[in-house]
């Protein structure tokens, strides 16, 4: 009896320490400032806009990850800053590009961020040739860096056209 009464204040003492334990107060993580971010990606969407219509390798690389993948139709993923920029190298070894990207959806969760819409992109043959304009549908994610910049880290697209008659007709 007497060990008893002597292990249901230690049963006490111990409820009462760690239920104070949970009621300390726990680092939060740094706010978000959701706005700041939404600048930041639109930031670096121009960027790439800009590199792209210039035909900046240089530029479109410096926006995003080491581990960038571009997830491209009809041919295996792009993986890697060093595939993007072959992948880029000859992309404007033929066009000279004018592109506009008009978002229609923008997220940002914590360190991670996408948004979705349509690329437009006028081409214009190098050795000459007709202009053609090409539409696609656009995935693009972003990850915060650690000094809390944004790069692209993930992108996905898929043809939106032309079509020789509107598919809404058919």
């Amino acid at each position: 009896m007497k060990k008893l009464l002597l292990i249901i204040p230690l049963v006490i003492l111990l409820c009462f320490t760690f239920s104070c334990q949970q009621g300390e107060e726990v680092a939060e993580e740094p706010a978000v400032d959701v706005e700041a971010d939404k600048t930041a990606i639109e930031m670096v969407r121009e960027k790439e806009l800009t590199a792209f219509d210039l035909g900046d390798v240089e530029g479109l690389n410096d926006i995003v990850t080491e581990d960038i993948v571009l997830d491209t139709p009809n041919r295996p993923a792009i993986i890697g800053k060093e595939a993007n920029r072959a992948f880029s190298e000859a992309l404007f070894a033929r066009f000279d590009y004018e592109a506009t990207y008009s978002v229609d959806e923008l997220v940002i969760e914590k360190n991670w961020a996408f948004d979705r819409g349509v690329w437009i992109e006028k081409r214009l043959p190098k050795d000459g040739g007709e202009q053609s304009q090409l539409s696609f549908g656009i995935l693009q994610l972003y990850k915060r860096q650690s000094d809390g910049s944004w790069k692209l880290a993930r992108l996905i697209w898929n043809s939106k056209g032309p079509y020789p008659t509107s598919p809404e007709k058919e």
